[in-house]
């Protein structure tokens, strides 16, 4: 069976903002993380956490987070990656090569994709080799909760999960 990748978004999905920093959806993410690592080891498929969030512009941002990783970490049970701690300007660099286009700003990329993350998730595991052979998982708050879509070339599922109707 193939790699899981889990992409978190951050503001309403796991914290109220990137202000206050404080927990949500606590239980129902908790619940929803635990029994996916169960599956995983039942089967014997590696999962991976990382981090899917406009929220986190840059380096600077990312460096905010980390000082907050371990924390959120522990209220959700689940370890990122650090290879998939992504800043917006690591996925619109990744959505510039997969997709052949060249952003001359970020607000261009936000005019490309229209702040939308299924589209621009959806742009990625469409044309970039990472995401070949894999599962993704996108919890975000605002996505529709049980959308899929499927590459065949790619051999990619992609499953959209809304924390707010993971009960």
């Amino acid at each position: 069976m193939n790699e899981t990748l889990v992409l978190l978004d951050l503001e309403e999905t796991l914290v109220d903002d990137w202000s206050s920093f404080t927990a949500v959806n606590v239980a129902p993410v908790q619940r929803w993380v635990s029994a996916l690592k169960k599956v995983a080891e039942v089967n014997e498929v590696p999962v991976r956490f990382g981090l899917f969030s406009f929220a986190v512009w840059n380096d600077g941002d990312l460096a905010r987070l980390q000082k907050n990783r371990e924390w959120l970490e522990g209220v959700f049970g689940f370890q990122f990656d650090d290879n998939l701690l992504w800043t917006v300007q690591h996925i619109s660099k990744r959505v510039e090569k997969a997709c052949r286009v060249n952003f001359v700003s970020q607000s261009d990329f936000f005019d490309f994709i229209g702040a939308n993350k299924t589209l621009t998730l959806v742009s990625l595991v469409s044309n970039d080799p990472f995401f070949k052979g894999k599962n993704v998982v996108l919890l975000d708050d605002t996505v529709e909760h049980n959308a899929t879509f499927t590459h065949p070339s790619q051999n990619v599922h992609l499953t959209f999960k809304n924390p707010k109707n993971l009960d």
